[in-house]
């Protein structure tokens, strides 16, 4: 039955419409490979091309041409059908004057009713992604309707759009809209929040250039297509892809002319982050939302990753051509001309972008946070350290462990925090080389990791690290101890005589916290201790004793 099954669906059409689409759309995603250092630009038309062509292909049957597989194949498995189950040796010879047998049907597999219910399956898959998409778009009209004009905004739009060339077009602001979105077939409409009002005025010159950079590109009628084009092939995996990859192409397409435009990578990439951390509810899938949580780090790590060769050298060229005239104008050199706070307010701004990188947690940033740990700049190494500590993925040890013989104390107390963030027993040995490390500050932070990852190693190196002649260090270790649940009342009845107040003072509250009764005692001669934080913690720890 099996290859009576597979001889049905060769026979099928629509099997051969399949296997044109997936040619097609495999066809779009090599390309796709081999495009990547060309422009989004370039990406979106491959994305959004190919799969409205494998699309259509199937609908277009008179004029492409047809796929035939071999006589011989199907003959094989025509002739696994007979019911005597004999294979001939020879084709049959058929005359106009003899008529050949008529086969044995009761042996044949026949499908009644399987192109009917395939048919029906597919159309109320299509009806149904139809319907939703119809639903969005009547979201979307709703909030325009409802929503809210504002003079200065639509100002600062019209003065973008007379240098793109966009006549028709209105910006308006509703509390609903989550991120910035722009639809419209002839006029194009830009909704924005309400907070979007008070935003400074080079986030809001920055996303309206964004929004009518789609309303140049004609974004929202490919939206349309590609969305239709899925509903239609909702079935086939390759399509749905091809669609993702279109959206996303089609907003790193208007990244890319934003920073074109003059703005800077980082600070860009730092608006839209804060836009994605305010956004509230979800956005329509028919609106051509400026900010999706799904590619956000990949459209980052994008905007601050260097550019490509082509688009690189035409840079340089402008760049030379630019020096030449300010030294033949007798200009100062161009790195004389910023000023030091515009370099240090491009460091914050990369800072920002790599923290909120790390807060988003999406290990497709990891790359380019491991290329920050090699910035000449030792702000930014650190920020990138901290993220990479905060994403957690296992590939980045090998960068934090290199990194932590970086020149700088700070970043090497980040990469340390880093190592303990990921709570990886593979990062023991790193972290116990590191015991003896001269700078108090780095032992503290030892300690520190250590407390993070849950073994019997631990709990030695953070033992040792409790006898340490830094009373910063002595504190972490017991404070690591203590949440590695480690029997710490003994240790704190012996820490109640350290000379330094503020380990007298965690011993005082950590008896009170695990309610020592033994210690009442020490905790009475606590209470005359020369250091008033002491005092207060053994009157603290007295009542919680008393109380239970």
């Amino acid at each position: 039955m099996t290859t009576a099954f597979l001889a049905w669906v060769v026979q099928q059409s629509w099997t051969m419409d399949l296997v044109k689409s997936t040619t097609v759309f495999v066809a779009a995603l090599l390309i796709l490979r081999f495009a990547r250092n060309h422009s989004a630009s370039v990406r979106h038309q491959v994305a959004s091309a190919g799969l409205l062509v494998g699309v259509a292909l199937p609908f277009l049957g008179p004029i492409v041409p047809s796929i035939e597989l071999p006589e011989t194949s199907l003959s094989r498995l025509r002739t696994a059908t007979l019911a005597d189950g004999s294979t001939p040796s020879a084709p049959a010879k058929v005359t106009p004057a003899a008529s050949s047998p008529a086969p044995n049907r009761s042996s044949e597999w026949s499908p009644f009713d399987v192109p009917s219910m395939c048919l029906l399956i597919w159309t109320a898959g299509t009806l149904f992604l139809v319907v939703a998409r119809l639903r969005d778009f009547q979201r979307v009209r709703r909030l325009t309707h409802r929503s809210t004009e504002n003079a200065p905004l639509q100002s600062i739009a019209g003065e973008i759009a007379a240098r793109l060339g966009v006549r028709s077009f209105d910006v308006r602001l509703h509390d609903d809209v989550p991120v910035p979105l722009t639809w419209g077939f002839r006029r194009t409409w830009v909704l924005l929040p309400t907070s979007a009002a008070t935003w400074p005025l080079a986030r809001q010159e920055a996303i309206l250039l964004h929004e009518l950079l789609h309303a140049k590109r004609r974004d929202y009628l490919v939206l349309w297509a590609v969305e239709l084009s899925r509903c239609v092939s909702w079935f086939h995996p390759m399509a749905w892809w091809l669609a993702r990859r279109s959206s996303i192409e089609c907003e790193l397409a208007c990244d890319e002319a934003v920073v074109d435009h003059g703005m800077q990578p980082w600070n860009y990439a730092n608006l839209l982050l804060e836009i994605a951390r305010t956004a509230r509810g979800g956005t329509p899938e028919i609106g051509l939302a400026a900010v999706r949580p799904g590619g956000l780090a990949h459209r980052v790590q994008k905007i601050l990753e260097p550019l490509p060769p082509s688009r690189r050298l035409v840079r340089t060229r402008a760049l030379a051509i630019g020096a030449l005239l300010l030294v033949a104008g007798g200009a100062a050199p161009w790195s004389a001309a910023r000023p030091p706070s515009e370099l240090h307010l491009e460091v914050h701004e990369l800072q920002r972008a790599l923290w909120l990188l790390g807060d988003l947690e999406d290990p497709r940033s990891l790359d380019r946070l491991i290329r920050s740990l090699q910035d000449p700049r030792a702000a930014v190494r650190a920020t990138a350290a901290w993220s990479l500590g905060e994403i957690k993925q296992p590939a980045a040890l090998p960068a934090l462990s290199k990194a932590l013989q970086d020149e700088d104390l700070y970043v090497r107390e980040m990469v340390i925090r880093a190592i303990g963030e990921h709570e990886n027993t593979g990062s023991l040995p790193t972290l116990e080389s590191l015991l003896s490390v001269e700078e108090p500050t780095l032992r503290a932070a030892v300690a520190w990791a250590f407390s993070q990852i849950r073994h019997g190693r631990s709990v030695n190196a953070l033992s040792q690290l409790s006898r340490d002649p830094d009373a910063s260090v002595r504190l972490q270790a017991l404070v690591g101890l203590d949440d590695l649940r480690q029997p710490v009342v003994p240790v704190a009845k012996r820490r109640l005589a350290d000379p330094d107040p503020g380990i007298r003072a965690w011993a005082c509250r950590t008896l009170g916290v695990h309610n020592a009764s033994e210690a009442v005692d020490r905790l009475l001669a606590a209470l005359r201790d020369p250091h008033p934080e002491v005092r207060a913690a053994a009157s603290w720890a007295l009542d919680e004793v008393s109380s239970h």
